[in-house]
């Protein structure tokens, strides 16, 4: 096989934050080309796309930005990098490299570091990740956590409705996802985030028409990852605008489509970002949280924009509300909401003082941030090769023909 070349730097856009690169055997030290991406936030390497014993950082790939990397089904056997590379570096996944030796102790150095995963590598990666621990804790890091896993990890793919079944608490919830066939839109993204009620506090939703249930629950579904932590701050003092599945549906009008996420300091407030309402949700707690995938997060009560149950009503009978396994779910700790992925898809939602009567407000908050008005859709399985962006831009990169072709 012919090693694939990474063109240069200047092929790619600028403004690029998710990188997937998968198959075509390219060298390590291509591997430099990749790290001069000033923006670049989330990378995943799979199937020997980089093919060879030794990774070696250095002064020129720093990946100064990078927050998430895994690195999947790899022949890499010695990864080299020192405490000045990956300065924003935050979860880290190791996933079937059978011959990698260990992880580089010098990220037990980083301050950002959150997680460590590793699946079905050698017992020496687990050793070292566990190292890697003992050196976040001497940084007074004690929130930093390590998972070892004996299986290799299969797969990016998530299921909503299994996860809520782990979780009896929300079924009343999990059932109007199936019954809206919500659920099978949450399956077919790559990025989303659910924002869940509990049986105890959804019974206002109860005897509603099924259509009014599936346009409400869509302004809990969020086209963006956000993790549930109190160590990013990445939100402190500040509100979001933020894009719902229903904006999507051609059915919202004014506002009813975006959320508004306000995080004060007494934790955070959700509520929709139409005119005139109120922020009356709060965050409880994280549910489930697959990065940059999938997010399940508990919240205290449904949040029903103003007008929304008179939007194409229709007489279709309600779905019947099961009974609920349980009332009382399991409090947790009222955390911070923070966007780990902020990746720029296709379109924005119009600045408002120039925005059509469907573009979402600022809140009053100066510092506000407004992000993407739509997610990438569900990841594809390209030949192989293939380098899939999550920016609305999509790279295919053919090992053997070396072409590039742009996606817009």
């Amino acid at each position: 096989m012919i090693p694939f070349t990474i063109p240069d730097i200047r092929k790619f856009p600028p403004t690029l934050k998710k990188l997937t690169l998968v198959g075509s055997h390219a060298d390590w030290t291509e591997m430099s080309i990749i790290g001069q991406l000033p923006n670049l936030e989330v990378l995943k390497i799979k199937d020997n796309f980089f093919s060879g014993p030794l990774w070696e950082t250095n002064d020129n790939n720093g990946f100064r930005c990078l927050k998430f990397l895994k690195l999947s089904n790899l022949d890499i056997q010695k990864w080299i990098c020192s405490s000045d590379h990956f300065l924003q570096l935050r979860r880290l996944v190791i996933n079937d490299c059978l011959d990698l030796e260990e992880i580089p102790s010098d990220l037990g150095e980083l301050p950002t570091m959150e997680i460590i995963e590793v699946y079905g590598s050698a017992a020496s990666v687990a050793e070292s990740a566990r190292q890697i621990q003992e050196a976040q804790r001497d940084i007074c890091n004690e929130d930093f956590r390590v998972f070892i896993y004996p299986q290799r990890l299969d797969t990016d793919a998530f299921n909503i409705t299994k996860v809520l079944d782990d979780h009896p608490d929300f079924s009343t919830f999990n059932n109007y996802l199936t019954q809206t066939q919500l659920a099978a839109a949450i399956n077919s993204r790559a990025t989303i985030t659910v924002l869940a009620v509990d049986n105890g506090n959804i019974g206002s939703l109860s005897g509603k028409p099924t259509e009014v249930i599936k346009n409400i629950l869509s302004v809990h579904i969020i086209l963006d990852y956000y993790g549930a932590t109190t160590k990013s701050g990445n939100m402190s003092k500040k509100s979001n605008i933020v894009t719902t599945l229903f904006q999507t549906s051609g059915k919202a009008i004014g506002q009813q489509g975006f959320l508004n996420i306000t995080e004060t300091s007494s934790g955070v407030s959700i509520g929709s970002a139409a005119n005139g309402a109120t922020l009356g949700t709060n965050l409880v707690g994280s549910i489930f949280e697959q990065p940059y995938n999938l997010s399940v997060l508990h919240v205290s009560s449904p949040i029903i924009p103003a007008g929304i149950e008179s939007i194409n009503s229709s007489k279709t009978s309600p779905p019947p509300a099961p009974s609920p396994k349980s009332h009382s779910p399991r409090s947790s700790p009222t955390p911070s909401m923070s966007p780990s992925d902020t990746s720029p898809p296709t379109s924005k939602p119009p600045r408002p003082q120039r925005a059509p009567a469907t573009s979402p407000p600022q809140p009053n908050d100066p510092t506000a941030v407004t992000p993407a008005a739509d997610a990438p859709a569900a990841d594809t399985h390209h030949a192989a090769g293939a380098a899939r962006l999550s920016l609305g831009v999509t790279f295919m990169v053919v090992s053997l023909s070396s072409a590039i072709s742009m996606i817009w």
